[in-house]
Parts: structure tokens; sequence; C-alpha cells
């Protein structure tokens, strides 16, 4: 270390004297250790002051590493380029830096290219086996596992030869990688300490912060989640000390998948998309990683379309980069969320990780396959995937896995329920996993039927983010379908759903059971006097109406409970003498539902969260039409229609904004003008949707949208704002639309 404050101290005093000799004669053994030492900035700032200095190829690499480690990808990748452009062998510490850069940007079919032309007749040890160590990395990442094992032992042989301490410690880094990936924590944690001893005694910023992410990895996998977060978090805190930014969104991505663990869903996500902005700023593949991140937090929270999308760009980009292992990960979780809605294409895909992945993702693999074979009826073979899940996860210390395993084992061999559930929930437990612990209390109360429990559950997971309707996604709340057997649906087309089939109109009997019914929707389980009921229902026959009520009850009764096991218990329709209310905690209401998914994504919005646009477009599809669009004259309907029509016209106006600022015009053009077919009269919608179209060069469309709104303010005599002139593309998109959504 000394060594280096004199290297350091040298260059500052060569380049105040401009004597590029001595930079020179200093850069010529040391540029690489400058780099390895946290000193990039320095040597990019003595590069830029004497770029003629660049001549000697061993200096302009390790001038192109660090420009790469603190931010310049665009000038590293050129450099690297420039530096390998002859088909011949390349020395082996240019090889393996330009091999590290092509990882860092997601280019792995590149890295293996270069790194394969490294020459192995030199008697620079120390870079060999560096070399050898990032080879066998390459190897790993692209799932040729034998041969990155193979390669990280070569690496300790030549590391023992070199009696470097950098050599030592990435060889000891990389046998740490492969033997996490076979799942043998004592022997990976074992490598760790030796190469963080050399690491550490080096002064080797980059082993330090390499071994610092790779160890927060491997102690989640362990389901050490608090540990993982307090390495990792010291790990961004020396990045953002020396301005290695480069790692930056690796370390960013496995604090999310610590967070995940531990169910802080709105922090992971908020980590995985900082880290998916960085690489995607980088135009780097392993956006790969954070995207799967993305993925596996929708798909646990219910939320088929992001989690479809996060996860199949997730495995687009794992493909070019020839990533095996995340697309492994992202294609299982693909598989479990295409369960929603072709379980033939989800049972294909999941088989076909599970026989190709003996990996660290083959625990995974399996319980996606055994959950997709319970859907489709296959207990059999769901008991021997989650039989096969639970070995793989015993051997590798995966705790997460073993308690999904044990869940999935419950529900195909309810008898063995009790204490499988009981021990998942233990797990999950322990590992500060809400969302697992109580997802597998609600399927223990599904499955002894108890039904007020798994309502107490349903809730808990609603609280957690978590939609309680079914989704279809193939997990332990496919099995336990936690909405309430009866549904009904009144935004739109008014219809009763029990049981999973519609009530048909011939058991209704009457249709001021149906009115009944609807009115109760409207109070929204507040209860309504029998009175109000009969002004409502036989204003003009007063004197019969109690016995008519008593008469329709009994109907709507029928209709709603039918041969439900707990309707003594639990009625659908709470009564007494004076009044009558719809129990919501019995009865799914799409118009509660709504409510509650518009209100979650206008409040996601108002904080400007990064999900913000899909629970919008979520909530904007939520809403299937007006109130008993049935009812239009009926007066008990319109105070409940104007409601839901006020909030889905916010939801509409926020959409608009959202997507405006994501630069999504089409969106937000569709948007403006769902809400000018709701109200067209709306002024200040125009003038957003006018100025919309101008900013995007759509100025045809921008004149015909003018054009009908000067004739629809001229009908209600209001004088119109004038035609935008140089509207600004980048304009604030809340002006307008924040105070009409709030």
């Amino acid at each position: 270390m000394t060594e280096l404050y004199g290297v350091v101290a040298g260059l500052h005093d060569a380049m105040e004297r401009e004597d590029r000799v001595a930079i020179g004669r200093l850069l010529a053994g040391e540029a690489g250790r400058l780099v390895d030492g946290g000193e990039a900035r320095l040597l990019v700032a003595v590069a830029n002051r004497a770029s003629e200095l660049l001549g000697d190829p061993q200096v302009a690499a390790a001038v192109a590493m660090a420009r790469l480690v603190t931010g310049d990808w665009h000038g590293a990748t050129w450099e690297f380029g420039q530096l390998t452009s002859s088909s011949g062998p390349i020395d082996p510490g240019l090889s393996w830096r330009a091999g590290l850069a092509a990882c860092l940007l997601g280019e792995f079919g590149a890295a293996d290219r270069v790194l394969a032309r490294s020459r192995t007749d030199t008697a620079d040890l120390q870079n060999e086996t560096i070399h050898a160590a990032w080879t066998a990395t390459v190897c790993a990442v692209t799932g040729r596992h034998a041969k990155a094992l193979e390669l990280a032992e070569q690496a300790t042989q030549l590391a023992s030869k070199s009696a470097s301490l950098r050599a030592t410690s990435a060889s000891h880094t990389v046998l740490s990688e492969v033997a996490a990936n076979a799942g043998d924590w004592r022997r990976a944690e074992s490598h760790y300490g030796v190469a963080l001893d050399a690491a550490e005694r080096s002064s080797d910023l980059l082993g330090l912060i390499r071994l610092g992410i790779g160890h927060g990895a491997l102690l989640t996998a362990q389901g050490l989640a608090g540990d993982a977060i307090d390495e990792l978090e010291r790990t961004l805190d020396l990045i953002d000390r020396s301005g290695y930014v480069i790692f930056r969104p690796w370390v960013l991505k496995e604090i999310g998948d610590a967070l995940v663990l531990r169910s802080e869903y709105d922090e992971a996500s908020r980590r995985y998309s900082a880290s998916r902005d960085a690489y995607q700023a980088m135009n780097s593949n392993d956006v790969a990683r954070p995207l799967a991140g993305l993925g596996l937090i929708y798909r646990l929270r219910g939320q088929v379309a992001q989690a479809r999308a996060a996860y199949e760009e997730a495995v687009r980009h794992a493909q070019a980069a020839g990533q095996q292992d995340v697309l492994a990960l992202a294609s299982v979780g693909l598989a479990r969320v295409r369960a929603a809605d072709d379980l033939e294409a989800a049972a294909a895909m999941a088989e076909c990780v599970a026989a190709l992945d003996s990996g660290p993702n083959q625990v995974g693999a399996l319980l996606a396959k055994g959950w997709i074979a319970l859907l489709r009826g296959e207990p059999a073979g769901a008991e021997n995937d989650a039989d096969r899940a639970a070995e793989a996860a015993r051997l590798r210390r995966d705790q997460a896995g073993l308690a999904e395993a044990l869940e999935l084992l419950a529900c195909a061999r309810p008898d063995l329920a009790a204490r499988q559930l009981a021990d998942a929930i233990a797990i999950w437990t322990d590992l500060g996993n809400v969302l697992g612990a109580t997802r597998a209390r609600l399927l223990a109360a599904m499955l002894r039927a108890d039904r007020p429990g798994a309502l107490d559950e349903a809730d808990k997971l609603r609280q957690l983010g978590v939609r309680r309707e079914w989704t279809g996604i193939a997990d332990g709340l496919a099995v336990a379908r936690v909405a309430p057997a009866l549904k009904i649906d009144a935004l739109g087309k008014f219809q009763v759903v029990r049981e999973g089939a519609v009530v048909a109109a011939t058991e209704w009997q009457s249709k001021k059971a149906r009115d009944v019914l609807k009115i109760l929707l409207s109070r929204r389980g507040s209860p309504i006097t029998r009175d109000e009921l009969h002004s409502l229902l036989w204003p003009e026959d007063a004197h019969l109406a109690s016995n008519r009520l008593s008469v329709v009850l009994t109907v709507l009764r029928t209709v709603l409970d039918g041969s439900r096991a707990d309707r003594i218990s639990n009625p659908a329709v709470v009564s007494d003498r004076n009044v009558v209310r719809l129990d919501l905690t019995v009865v799914d209401v799409d118009v509660e539902r709504y409510i509650e998914v518009a209100t979650a994504a206008l409040e996601s919005w108002r904080r400007q969260d990064s999900e913000a646009l899909g629970s919008l477009q979520a909530a904007v599809s939520a809403y299937t039409g007006a109130f008993c669009a049935e009812d239009t004259f009926e007066s008990w309907a319109q105070p409940m229609r104007e409601e839901l029509s006020a909030l889905h016209a916010s939801v509409l106006r926020a959409l608009g904004a959202a997507a405006r600022a994501a630069e999504e015009v089409d969106l937000a053009v569709w948007s403006f003008l769902a809400l000018l077919r709701q109200d067209p009269y709306d002024e200040s919608t125009y003038v957003d949707l006018v100025e919309l179209l101008q900013a995007s060069g759509r100025y045809g469309d921008a004149r015909r949208q003018y054009r009908q709104y000067t004739e629809h303010m001229d009908e209600i005599d209001v004088r119109p704002t004038p035609f935008p002139a140089g509207t600004s593309a980048g304009s604030d998109p809340r002006r307008r639309t924040a105070v009409a959504a709030g």
C-alpha cells in the first residue's frame, strides 16, 4: 500500500511539473496497479492530459479499464476495440481486462472470444492467473460448469507459482463462486475467506468489490438476508467512495434479491428499477438480472401482465448475452406466469428448464413444474416434483426453496398438510418472509376448511400488496383460491357468480330481489334501514312493503348463499328488525376491487413510484362499465355511479400524465380521448391532448382535436384557449392533470 501511495504522489508531482518523462516512467510499471488499488480516476486524468503516453499496450489497457470502472463505458469499449483489433494472440493482461469489460456490459460471447485469444507462453503468472479466473467465471455464467471448475483449479495452480496476492485473490474468488453454484456453502465460505485476506493485504479494490457482491449473493442464497444486506451496503459505500460506478447496478440487483427474501417488495422494486435503468443506460444485456427480479415481485403480487412483460424481456436479454443462469431463472418465472393463460405451454417450458438445469435454478424449476402439474390435475406428478425439490433444497441449504416445496407437498398430499405447512410456516418466519408465512397459513386454513381464518389471511396478503382474486399464476395461491366463492359484478353487466357459475335469470324469481342486492351494493357494506328500502322499492304501497321485503330477502338469500357450507354462520345478507346490509367479507364485489385498485394506483402515481404506469393501466382495465348500467334512471344508483365515474376519470387523467412523462405518446393520447368520451366538454383535457399531439409532431391530429374542442366550447359559450404555438415536448405533463386527478 505504501508503494502505491508513493506512485500516486509521484504522479501528482510529475503532473504539476508537466514532466511527461516521469509520468511515462511511473505508468509503465504501475498503471494496472493504480486501477486495482482504487486510483482509476487519477489514471484517467493522467491519460487525458498526456495521451501520447498511451503507446504502451499495457498502459493503454489499464487506462481503458480505468475508463470502464469509472463509468465511461463508451470510451472504454472503443479503446479495448482498438487494442484488440488485430487477429493474433494478445497479452493475458489485456485479454482479461477486455474480457472483464465485455462481461460487465453483458456481452459474454464477446468476452469468450477475447479471452480465448490470450497468450499462454508468457512469464506473467499474475495476469495469466487472473485471465484463467475470469475465463472460469464466463464459463460458469454461460452454463459450462465443469469447464469453470477446471479453469478455477488451473488458476489456483498458477497463483501458487506466482506468489502474487492479487492472483491468489482472483483464483479463490472464482473457486468460491463455483462452489456456491454447486450449493457447497462450506467450501464457498472457505475460498471466500482466503480471497478476502489476499485482496485486503494487496489493497485490491476491484477484488474487494467483486468479493463483497459475491459474498452478499452467497449469504442471500443461504437465507441470511440481513447479513447479505449489510455486506452489500458496505460494498455499495465502497463503490460510491471510489467512483467505480460500473459495479453499482450489479450490487443494487443483489440488494434487491436480499430484500425480496424479507418480503420488502417496495424497496426491492426500487433497487431493481435503479439497476435496470443503469444497465439500460449502458446498453448492457446484464439488464436481464434486475428484470428477472422485477418479474419475481410482480409474480408474487399476482400482477400477471407486468410479470410476463418483465420475464419475457429478461429472457430476450439473457439469450442475447448467453447467460444460462439468468435465462433459466427468467424462464422458470415465465412458466409460472404463463400458467395463467396457457397451461400446456407453461408445462412444456417448466419441463424444459427442469431437464436442462441441475445448478442453482434446479429447485425453482422443479417447483414450477410441480405447481403446474397440480393445476393440470396431476397430484402424483406434483408430489414427485415436490419431493425432488425438497431434496435439492436441503442439499443446497436453500431454505426458501424448501419452504415452498413443503407447501407444494401439502397441496398434493392433503393428508400430510398439517405437518408440512407447520414446518413451512416456521421456515418462512425464520427467514423474515412475511408473504411466505402468510401464504402457508392461508393454505393451512383452506385445507382444514377454516373459511374465516382463510379470509383473515387473505386480508393480510392484500395488505402486503398481493391481489386477493385468483390469477392462475402457478404457486400456492393458485390452489387456495382466496376470493370468496360468491362474486358479484355490477360494473357494466350485472351478474352473480356462485361457485364459478353465473346464476341464471330463472333462479331469481323476483326482479325486486335483484334490486335489493344492487341497492345494498351501492351502500358498500353499510346498513340501510328497512324503511328506506320500502320507500325505494314500493313507494305507493307502504302498508304492504314490510311483508314483501321479507319475501324478497328470503329469495335473495337463497340465490346468494345456495348450498354454501357456512351459509348459516356467514350469510351474505345480514339483517335485523331495523336494518339490512351486505357482508363484504363473504362476497367478492367488482366495485370494491376496482375502488381498491384505482385508489392504490393513484397513490402510487402521486408518490411517483416506478410501477405507477402499470398500476394505472390495470386500474383502467378493471373499470368495465358504469355502475348498474341497466338501471339508468334509478335514484339509488346515481350517487355510486357518479362516484365511480369520477374515480375512473381521475385514473384516466393520471394515466395520461404518467404515460406522457414516460414518453408513451399513444397511451397518453388514448387516455385523453377516453376522458373526452366520458365528458366531451372537459376543456383541460382537450388542451392537454392538443399540446401533446403538437409537441409529438402529430400536427394534423392536433388541428382536428382543436377544431372539436372549439366546437364544444362554442356549445357551452366558453371562450377557447388559443392553439398552442411552439409547445415543448419536454413541458411538464402534470401541469393540469395533477390537480384534476388529486
